[in-house]
């Protein structure tokens, strides 16, 4: 397991990466034909286990949200991949959380040129500070901007329910898995 002094976690159980492994075929089953076609799934769709591998060592990926007015807004972000979720760690007073409090859709976009592209679409809700989960992954993120943003009563987490995830490695070969 990755410790938590890297900032990300890899502490999925079985029953974590089999939902994993059953969101990762229905979203494969649900591809249009031109996704299908760019991806080549399922040739070089990536397994539950490559996944949170590669994820976990910690990615950055485009967070695209939507205004109030219906207007997208895209920003670079870290996410933490924790219990098979991601996790974007933010600011309570950030557009992010504003936006996801109006209109909860989000799609989370990583990609490597010719290399491996990870697309997420679903919906983010604020994890309070008050939660017990907060804690959890303010122990595991471990950054020091995020300590900066946490002791100052700033620090936020938005959870992300996926409703599908699509993959592409160009050698799903070279993916290691947990």
């Amino acid at each position: 397991m990755a410790s938590p002094a890297n900032g990300y976690s890899m502490n999925e159980s079985a029953e974590d990466m089999a939902r994993l492994q059953s969101l990762l075929h229905r979203s494969a089953t649900k591809a249009g034909p031109h996704l299908r076609r760019t991806f080549e799934i399922p040739e070089h769709a990536l397994t539950s286990k490559q996944l949170v591998r590669y994820w976990g060592d910690g990615k950055v990926f485009a967070l695209a949200t939507v205004t109030p007015r219906g207007e997208p807004r895209v920003a670079p972000v870290g996410v933490l991949f924790d219990r098979g979720r991601p996790y974007v760690p933010t600011a309570s007073d950030s557009a992010h959380v504003r936006h996801v409090a109006k209109n909860s859709s989000v799609s989370l976009t990583h990609w490597v040129s010719n290399f491996v592209a990870i697309i997420v679409h679903g919906h983010a809700t604020l994890v309070p500070r008050d939660d017990p989960e907060f804690a959890t992954l303010a122990a595991i993120l471990g950054e020091k901007w995020w300590h900066d943003l946490n002791r100052d009563q700033h620090g936020a987490f938005l959870r992300v329910e996926p409703d599908v995830i699509h993959t592409w490695a160009h050698e799903r070969s070279s993916f290691a898995e947990i």
